[in-house]
């Protein structure tokens, strides 16, 4: 699964890119953390 944060005017929204976590266990693995919101959002 992997996702990416989209910027539209001021508002950052996370999307899925490419594959599909439905029914599945999945682990969030965030390249930089600073805030935790993306992975707040993912949840």
């Amino acid at each position: 699964i992997i996702c990416t944060k989209v910027r539209e005017g001021d508002k950052r929204f996370v999307r899925l890119k490419e594959g599909d976590p439905r029914d599945r266990h999945v682990v969030i693995v965030d390249d930089l953390v600073q805030s935790g919101g993306t992975l707040i959002e993912c949840q």
